[in-house]
């Protein structure tokens, strides 16, 4: 969020997650679900993983993403949506 400059209030309106619940992931109480991990990446603008403390860039590779998706769908073409 000091990255951003972002408020937890900010995130609340963003997310859509509760307040409380920001503020408890923010102060180690709770680790946050897979569901609510997207909702904080999404509304912070960062890459899920960074998130999660993994050692990847922080920045969402928006080309890198694209690519993925081509990949995925020429995969689900040609083999249907099961192939996953």
């Amino acid at each position: 969020m000091k990255i951003r400059g972002l408020r937890q209030t900010d995130i609340v309106d963003k997310s859509g997650l509760d307040k409380s619940q920001i503020s408890q992931y923010k102060n180690g109480k709770h680790e946050p679900m897979q569901d609510a991990l997207h909702k904080l990446a999404t509304a912070l603008n960062v890459n899920v993983a960074w998130l999660m403390a993994h050692d990847v860039p922080m920045e969402i590779d928006e080309q890198e993403l694209k690519q993925k998706l081509v990949v995925c769908e020429l995969i689900e073409k040609c083999y249907g949506t099961k192939a996953y």
